[in-house]
């Protein structure tokens, strides 16, 4: 029996959005990606809380972090990723879940097993299905999938995105580059989404910014395309600054074993959200070097926390002109550390007035974000949900 099977027996339904109140609205998030987990677990665990806030109900379905059994051990790793990997649904399970929420729209923000079958139950229930667009492929090709087995695994992403859009109602992209590759992949039309941030980053008191400039985090995937190698450098170049990297992921190995040698240089371990907040408070700066980043969510959880963030040309989050203001860059033909040194030598008014607007920035991409989901959610018609 296929994954699928069981969605095809399921009672045909339709529910018009648009006639309905905030308080009758319900919408169900199916993700590949665990909670928190990385930046798409953590984009959906956050925009789904904020939405319970507001709408009738909203619901994150996605595989447990460390499911147990059989399950464990028939999941296949993430290509270019051991650490994390592509859990297979239970699908009687995830229907019953899917059956109770009773949804007005599926949101589907991944092109693995999980977004398959949220597609396939959109489809069976007519409702909107909603496509989030999140990672770029063809960026990663360049770094992860060049034999083989990278080139099949990239060919099956495609083909699955593709048949997501086109059996979508409305795509999203959360960057202008991302919008432009969901519409070269074939989707019908693109618009952009915001990014939502943890309530906690916002409502938590914020620790006010020291005058010193010599503690700076960078936190996230450890992994190539984030260029944590240039962090390192930063830390072995300058030993008069406290260098903090917190996360998991294929670099990790390399992390300890060059914090092992550096003395200014200290590996914080995967945190979790609460225990991140605590670290960015106590850092200066929050760095993020990416060569790859379709927007960059722990870059706007920094601003959020009040704390100046310096990120590359090649993070989504830099192509926002309503930020522009609030985030240092760093400038074409400009070194990761060069960049690191222009900011700390920046006089204390100065960035503590940056790390004021990022703040203010933070809280209003925040807002405008929650709107326009639900704004999308009542108005994405189920007209092409559910086309042959």
């Amino acid at each position: 029996m296929s994954s699928i099977e069981p969605l095809i027996g399921a009672p045909r339904t339709t529910r018009d959005a648009s006639r309905l109140t905030d308080d009758e609205l319900r919408v169900a998030v199916v993700s590949d990606a665990t909670a928190e987990r990385n930046g798409v677990g953590s984009y959906y665990a956050d925009l789904v809380q904020q939405l319970q806030d507001r709408i009738g109900r909203a619901e994150l379905i996605c595989p447990r972090d460390r499911p147990g059994g059989l399950q464990r051990y028939l999941a296949p790793p993430l290509p270019g990723d051991s650490t994390q990997r592509i859990w297979l649904p239970r699908p009687l399970k995830l229907w019953r879940q899917i059956s109770r929420i009773a949804p007005h729209a599926i949101v589907v923000p991944t092109p693995g097993p999980y977004g398959i079958a949220g597609m396939y139950a959109a489809r069976r229930l007519r409702v909107p299905l909603i496509v989030g667009f999140h990672t770029h492929y063809e960026a990663l090709t360049d770094i992860y999938w060049q034999d083989t087995f990278g080139r099949i695994c990239r060919s099956y992403l495609t083909w699955c995105n593709r048949l997501l859009f086109r059996h979508s109602s409305l795509v999203l992209a959360n960057s202008p580059e991302m919008a432009r590759q969901a519409m070269n992949m074939g989707a019908p039309g693109a618009e952009l989404m915001g990014t939502s941030v943890a309530s906690e980053f916002l409502a938590r008191p914020l620790v006010p910014l020291q005058p010193a400039s010599n503690r700076i985090l960078f936190a996230g995937r450890l992994a190539e395309e984030k260029n944590v190698p240039k962090v390192i450098e930063v830390a072995r170049a300058r030993p008069h600054l406290t260098v903090s990297i917190a996360g998991d992921g294929p670099l990790r190995r390399k992390i300890v074993e060059a914090a092992a040698t550096i003395p200014n240089l200290h590996y914080l371990g995967w945190v979790s959200r609460s225990e991140l907040i605590d670290a960015m408070d106590a850092h200066d700066l929050l760095l993020l070097p990416s060569k790859v980043e379709s927007f960059g969510t722990v870059a706007l959880e920094g601003m959020a926390r009040g704390r100046p963030v310096i990120v590359s040309g090649d993070c989504g989050i830099a192509e926002w002109p309503e930020l522009d203001a609030a985030l240092f860059r760093i400038h074409d033909g400009e070194t990761v550390l060069e960049a690191v040194d222009r900011v700390v030598a920046l006089p204390f008014d100065v960035r503590h007035e940056r790390a004021k607007l990022a703040h203010d920035a933070a809280a209003r991409l925040n807002a405008w974000n929650v709107d326009t989901w639900i704004d999308r959610l009542r108005t994405s018609r189920g007209d092409r949900s559910g086309r042959a």
